[in-house]
This record gives C-alpha cells, sequence and structure tokens, in this order.
C-alpha cells in the first residue's frame, strides 16, 4: 500500500478533479465538505475507506491541509444534524464564513436556541464572527445551564441515528416496498409530526414509514404516546413500516411488534437498522388495496397550515 498510488477506477479521477474545482476560491467550503464526503463514500464502496492515500488525494487535490479539510467536515455533518433535529432546510442555515458558522455550531453546543439562531442571522447576513464569538464567551462564561448542554448533545446525537436510518430506508427500499422506490421525506403535517418517509413509484404511493431514534439516556418512552397516530396513518398507506435506529433497545423493538399484533395491523411491519442496512424484524402480511385517501389528508393538512415541527425521537 504505502505510496503506492490508488487504484486506477473512474471515480477517484472524476472526484480529484471535482475536489481541484471546489478548491478554487469562488466555492465555499461547504461545496468542498460535500465534495469530500462523495470522495469518502467511494472509497467506502471500494473498501479503501481507512486508506491513508485518500487523504493525501484530498490534500493535494484540494490544495489544503487534512486539519482544515476535517473541520469542514466535522462542520458540515453536525449542521446536518441540527437541521435534522430542528427540521429546518439546509440552505437557511449555511453560509459562506467558515470560521463564524463553526463558532455558531460550538454555540448551539452550549445554548441551542442562540447556536440556531446565530446560523440563520449568519445566512442572512444580521450577523457577524465577532458577534458569534461574543455569545459564544458569555455562554463559556456559565450562562448555559449544563444540562441543557448535556441534552443538546444527546439531541444531535439521535439526530445523527435518525439521518443514519433514513439513508438505510433510501438503500434498503426495495426490500421494505418490494420495488425501487423514490424515497421523500413526508412534509410537516399535523397530527403526524414524527419523522416519516413516502414511498412512491412514478408518483404513485407505494408506501411509507416512521422513524425512530430511541435514546435510553433521555429516558424517552414516546414511542408509545406516537404509536396511536402511526396505527391510522397506516390506514392511509398499501404498507406502512416502524423504522428504529441502530442504538434502539431490543425491549422497545419488541414492544412494537407485539403492539401490532394487538392492534391486528396486517399492512405494518417492522425493521430495525444494521449499519448501512435494514433488518426485517415483521414483515407485512398483506397490503391494503383500498387504503384511505392519503393524498386528500396530506393536501388538506397543507393547504390549512396545519403544520408543526417535524419531532423526532
Amino acid at each position: 500500500m504505502g505510496n503506492d498510488p490508488l487504484p486506477n477506477l473512474v471515480e477517484f479521477d472524476r472526484i480529484r478533479a471535482q475536489l481541484q474545482r471546489e478548491g478554487h476560491p469562488d466555492r465555499t467550503w461547504y461545496d468542498l465538505a460535500r465534495a469530500l464526503e462523495e470522495l469518502f463514500e467511494i472509497a467506502r464502496a471500494n473498501g479503501l475507506h481507512a486508506d491513508a492515500r485518500v487523504r493525501v488525494l484530498a490534500e493535494d487535490a484540494s490544495k489544503l491541509s487534512w486539519a482544515i479539510l476535517s473541520r469542514y467536515l466535522s462542520a458540515t455533518r453536525r449542521i446536518r444534524a441540527i437541521t435534522v433535529f430542528e427540521g429546518v432546510a439546509l440552505d437557511d442555515v449555511l453560509s459562506f464564513g467558515f470560521n463564524a458558522v463553526e463558532a455558531a455550531v460550538r454555540l448551539y453546543d452550549r445554548d441551542r436556541q442562540s447556536g440556531l439562531t446565530a446560523l440563520r442571522d449568519l445566512r442572512l447576513g444580521r450577523q457577524t464572527l465577532a458577534g458569534v464569538r461574543r455569545s459564544l464567551e458569555l455562554a463559556r462564561a456559565g450562562n448555559a445551564d449544563e444540562s441543557e448542554v448535556s441534552k443538546s448533545r444527546l439531541l444531535r446525537k439521535r439526530a445523527l441515528e435518525l439521518k443514519g436510518a433514513e439513508t438505510a430506508v433510501h438503500q434498503d427500499n426495495a426490500k421494505l416496498f418490494s420495488v425501487e422506490c423514490e424515497i421523500t421525506r413526508r412534509p410537516r403535517l399535523s397530527f403526524f409530526k414524527q419523522l416519516g418517509i413516502e414511498a412512491r413509484v412514478e408518483g404513485r404511493l407505494v408506501g411509507g414509514a416512521n422513524i425512530y431514534a430511541q435514546d435510553a439516556a433521555l429516558r424517552s418512552d414516546r414511542f408509545d404516546s406516537d404509536l396511536p397516530a402511526a396505527m391510522l396513518l397506516a390506514r392511509f398507506h398499501p404498507r406502512f413500516y416502524l423504522i428504529f435506529s441502530q442504538g434502539t433497545d431490543k425491549n422497545v423493538v419488541d414492544r412494537a411488534t407485539s403492539a401490532l399484533k394487538a392492534f391486528g395491523s396486517a399492512n405494518v411491519g417492522v425493521a430495525l437498522q444494521q449499519k448501512a442496512t435494514l433488518q426485517l424484524i415483521r414483515k407485512p402480511t398483506m397490503d391494503l388495496v383500498q387504503p384511505d385517501d392519503y393524498e386528500g389528508l396530506r393536501d388538506r393538512l397543507l393547504a390549512e397550515g396545519k403544520t408543526g415541527r417535524v419531532r423526532e425521537n
């Protein structure tokens, strides 16, 4: 391995050229981070994710040190986790100045609301690096509640778990719905605020799912309280799943399976994330041939403006 070149793969040649473009001064730091993420996906797919030569390629192509590149990657991943948990668009919290964004992410660690406001204001040009640093110094001085800091970290961890499970749904959608589907996130609907997806084939709804991440550190038992809404929503889909992230306690998954038996929900299954794939714990025994009108329900709730932030737990 050593100093040998990487395998002559078309994907590596393409990403090398892309990194060279993204390293140009008129490109943003997050464009570069996205290119880096693609590089590591390619490396992982070829069994080279732990290969030091991949980092060398990134440094050579971008003309930046790995210390800088790793900061870009870390900030991008953390911002993505924030957007998942807060239910906001990525473009609403990304801005050009990296140092200011990185400081705002650190502020979010100490004071969730102040950090989110700082990210948004940076995007709108209403905040500066100096202003964010002042807020961060105040938070460091003890204005932030340590219990809130701890909870914020746990919530970010949960958001990353949810993102991982959602990615696994994209990867294994044919296993779930017996056909290759287009997977999109369900819009934020009143009464159905749990993170969920819609599965469609040429625009036709073939299924849906709720995605859960259970964290024992938060002593969360929200799955039980969400279950009736999930069972109601399942009636509007031919096939529906309760999908749990990788760290979910086995008792929670078992409880979900038992509840489905009690409800007699033949069109509802249970799946558990296992790294990049899903393990089917319970397969639906049948599809609903004539489910209730999901499109009508969806359109009515959106049109009436009965929306709220997606609750992701």
